[in-house]
């Protein structure tokens, strides 16, 4: 069994790749979004993380 820990990672890490692509690909929201990120807010990726856990707790019932 795997513990809801490691499952809320791998969708961390998932968004993680996608907010990536999205910026290669040129999306103008993304690139606001990374800019916040680097000024120190660290709010949406604490958001991504409750998140994930959230859906990790779902798919564990």
């Amino acid at each position: 069994m795997i513990s809801i820990e490691v499952v809320a990672s791998i969708i961390t890490a998932r968004v993680g790749d996608f907010i990536r692509k999205r910026k290669e690909e040129g999306g103008v929201k993304i690139l606001r979004e990374e800019k916040k990120i680097k000024l120190g807010d660290r709010s949406h990726h604490v958001n991504v993380e409750k998140r994930a856990l959230n859906i990790a707790l779902q798919l564990s019932k």
